[in-house]
């Protein structure tokens, strides 16, 4: 379920992000994959844990919308590495959540894994609130 959201967000994150309101629409990504860490945690039923990894695939269309962002706000000589470092940490998190989430799980339980996530995505939140400039792009 989370892939299949992630696929259908990307497009849709793109296009929202696609102007002055970028900074609102990685907070409301970021705020939506909290909220799925959220339910999958509380989750007391397999239908709710899928609405919770629903939710949680929203992530995955963040990633196109960072880019972005660093490809405008990175001074250009930074842009290329920066860009290539984003890409690798997205595949290098991909790779390593799921082992990681496993081991979570292993000790406290799979809703301790998704209050994992929710700790992970809440701090994100947190830094793109803080830093992230509230314009960005050439606008």
């Amino acid at each position: 379920m989370a892939l299949l959201v992630g696929a259908a967000s990307s497009p849709v994150l793109g296009r929202l992000g696609d102007g002055p309101r970028r900074h609102v629409t990685l907070l409301g990504g970021l705020a939506v994959v909290t909220a799925g860490d959220v339910v999958a945690a509380l989750a007391g039923n397999l239908g709710v844990l899928i609405v919770g990894r629903g939710l949680q695939g929203v992530g995955l269309g963040l990633v196109p919308l960072v880019i972005a962002t660093a490809r405008d706000e990175v001074p250009p000589a930074k842009v290329a590495p920066t860009i290539a470092l984003l890409s690798v940490s997205a595949g290098a998190g991909l790779g390593a959540g799921y082992p990681i989430s496993g081991l979570i799980a292993g000790a406290w339980g799979l809703a301790g894994a998704y209050w994992f996530g929710a700790l992970v995505s809440g701090l994100a939140l947190a830094c793109v609130a803080a830093v992230a400039p509230p314009r960005a792009g050439p606008w």
